[in-house]
């Protein structure tokens, strides 16, 4: 039973992943990249426990996502060409937007499990 509640929130990520595939892939992509710098950078500084746990997981959801897309991208021009954006945007503005992101992915997840639980 519980295999089969993982499997169904997989079917549910994937469903939601299927509306953000909606954006054009260089969006995509671009929007991943400064997730990963906002993230990287807010890390440098966090010392609070739950902080460090939510940014480590936007971080980890972002290269996920790149990697999902496409294994072979080259990171490290595509972080050297977007840090500009983020030392001019501020990179607790950029998560916010990458927090949003987190915050559907991490309950559509916890909505399965729980039901899954329940079985």
């Amino acid at each position: 039973m519980r295999l089969k509640g993982i499997l169904a929130a997989a079917g549910m990520v994937l469903t939601t992943a299927q509306g953000v595939a909606a954006q054009d892939g260089d969006t995509f992509m671009r929007n991943n990249v400064r997730c990963v710098l906002a993230s990287s950078i807010l890390l440098i500084d966090a010392k609070d426990p739950a902080v460090v746990a939510a940014l480590q997981s936007a971080m980890f959801l972002s290269v996920g996502r790149i990697d999902g897309r496409n294994p072979g991208f080259d990171m490290a021009s595509a972080l050297k060409r977007e840090l500009p954006y983020i030392e001019s945007t501020g990179a607790a503005k950029e998560f916010e937007r990458c927090a949003e992101i987190l915050r559907a992915r991490t309950g559509i997840l916890s909505v399965h499990f729980r039901e899954a639980d329940k079985r």
